[in-house]
């Protein structure tokens, strides 16, 4: 085989692997711990823009001057950001002080077939099992590992009735 057409093979590959690859993009919205209600409410809008095109959002609150002996109204402000968001966001920093700074990175939520969220974040639980009574059919899905194991009912015989029930119910 010619090196020249191994190389160009090589090339093709490369360019055909990126082809399929999604660049996520942190964005960064700052904010001041006095900062008004409507202007919050108008970044947290913006927040749910670009989690909704799949992107990760820096959150910044700058403190100046005092404003660094009273850092709990810049966590309190991050903790209202978070409660206007509990639904699209998850938590994949939590807030903390760096410098003058108080910072958390926010992640979009995945969702589920019944539509419930799953949330890659450090306050998610690791295992999320999703039980389908028509089909009789158990979905798990580990975050920690990004897979999803489907267990039939044949699977499960051995598997006591309180034990199913018990899942169910969850």
């Amino acid at each position: 085989m010619d090196f020249g057409k191994y190389k160009y093979e090589l090339a093709k590959k490369a360019h055909e692997s990126k082809k399929h690859q999604s660049v996520i993009v942190v964005k960064e919205i700052k904010m001041r711990p006095r900062t008004d209600d409507h202007d919050v409410q108008f970044k947290t809008n913006n927040i749910k823009r670009f989690l909704e095109e799949g992107n990760k959002v820096k959150v910044t609150v700058m403190f100046r001057g005092r404003e660094m002996a009273h850092t709990t109204h810049g966590r309190a402000l991050l903790e209202r950001i978070l409660a206007d968001l509990q639904n699209e966001a998850a938590v994949e920093q939590p807030p903390r002080m760096e410098g003058r700074n108080m910072t958390m990175m926010l992640g979009a939520r995945q969702r589920c077939n019944e539509g419930e969220a799953i949330s890659r974040g450090s306050q998610t639980a690791r295992r999320i099992t999703i039980i389908d009574d028509p089909a009789e059919r158990e979905l798990r899905v580990d975050i920690q590992s990004n897979r999803a194991y489907q267990r039939t009912a044949e699977s499960r015989k051995g598997e006591s009735e309180w034990q199913r029930q018990n899942q169910k119910s969850k």
